[in-house]
């Protein structure tokens, strides 16, 4: 499933991983616009995909812990998420579109995990 969200309902905020810049869909007589890679966003925008299976998006919460770390995470622009995936992609999203720290995203799935016992 790829998950796309309107760039006006991000909320802007100062947090350095937020928010996720979601870009409105090009139409279709235009080729997306493609924004260079800098010294602060080395890699440009990233897509990310979260795949399937593990253990209720206990391995993607990893993946987007790693991202956050080395300062990516702000750079993610798309996401497509399957299965397991959704489920970490889903409420990362929306804990983006409450103007939630990544830290504390992190803190409140992790409780869910152990909750669930699926960790």
């Amino acid at each position: 499933m790829r998950t796309r969200i309107p760039a006006r309902s991000v909320p802007r905020h100062p947090s350095p991983g937020l928010p996720l810049r979601c870009r409105p869909q090009a139409s279709s007589t235009q080729p997306p616009q493609r924004s260079p890679p800098t010294l602060t966003r080395p890699l440009g925008p990233i897509g990310l995909s979260l795949s399937g299976g593990g253990t209720g998006g206990g391995f993607h919460l990893g993946v987007l812990g790693l991202l956050s770390a080395v300062r990516l995470l702000r750079d993610v622009a798309a996401l497509s998420t399957v299965s397991g995936g959704t489920i970490v992609g889903m409420r990362w999203v929306v804990s983006l579109l409450d103007g939630v720290a990544f830290d504390e995203f992190r803190e409140r799935f992790r409780a869910w995990l152990s909750h669930e016992r699926r960790v």
